[in-house]
């Protein structure tokens, strides 16, 4: 008999579905506690699940709230002793439930008076993210970033990588850190002792329109800031206005 302890610290729901079994939902009837397939784990709750191991195999337990599933509320339950055809062992080497593949972000953005690429490969801890950019001033002035990032909860991470600013490169080391209300921040310190702090913040006005603030504080440098209102439609792309402290903006953004 296998136990599985399923702790919820989120605050929606999650019914959880075991494909190949009914389990007994634990509590305070014992014996006659309910036979069940799925069962609503509710915000900050926990449920006890127990069944007999006698249904060799591969099966999925997932939220039974298919959106929370495809970004990613899935396992692979999996019997030791089983062994599966040499046909499936083939397609288990895409199956990203079983393998820790790389996921990939870009972002592209076009504006009359900005413009920025990012990039991303990540895996489960691990992320490679590399961040072009240039607005106009009195001229075109450029800088970027390339780090990369560890991290150590879903909150904190550690980086280190280099940036080039004002025609000049460095290497830097930082801590990024999810504040309250989602804003991302993160505090560098360079290879000539200078400190930066960046914030950044998405706010989804409606489910159409969306601003995204970014602040960046550099030691003994003017502080920039750049705010846009967009308009999407769909996931892939978005226009609408970007401003900065020098100038305002029309443009495109396009994510990949």
């Amino acid at each position: 008999v296998i136990r599985f302890t399923l702790v919820n610290e989120t605050m929606m729901h999650h019914p959880m579905h075991l494909h190949g079994h009914f389990f007994r939902v634990a509590n305070k009837n014992a014996d006659y506690s309910p036979m069940k397939h799925t069962v609503d784990v509710g915000p900050h709750m926990s449920r006890t699940i127990e069944f007999k191991a006698d249904e060799p195999g591969e099966w999925m337990l997932h939220c039974h709230n298919l959106y929370h599933m495809k970004t990613g509320m899935a396992r692979v339950v999996k019997y030791s002793t089983y062994t599966p055809t040499a046909e499936i062992q083939h397609l288990q080497k895409h199956d990203p439930h079983l393998h820790d593949h790389p996921f990939y972000y870009g972002m592209l953005e076009a504006a009359t008076n900005h413009a920025q690429g990012k990039f991303r490969v990540s895996k489960t801890w691990d992320e490679i993210e590399g961040r072009f950019e240039t607005r106009k001033d009195y001229s075109w002035d450029g800088e970027g970033d390339l780090v990369y990032k560890r991290w150590i909860n879903k909150y904190l991470n550690l980086e280190v990588g280099v940036t080039n600013f004002d025609k000049e490169t460095y290497g830097m080391a930082g801590v990024g850190y999810i504040l309250p209300m989602l804003i991302e921040s993160k505090l560098f310190i360079n290879s000539k002792a200078q400190m930066r702090l960046d914030l950044e913040k998405k706010f989804q006005w409606t489910s159409t329109l969306f601003t995204d603030v970014d602040v960046a504080f550099r030691q003994r440098e003017e502080t920039e800031w750049e705010v846009s209102l967009m308009y999407a439609n769909s996931w892939a792309w978005a226009a609408g206005f970007k401003f900065t402290k020098e100038s305002t903006g029309v443009g495109v953004q396009l994510q990949l």
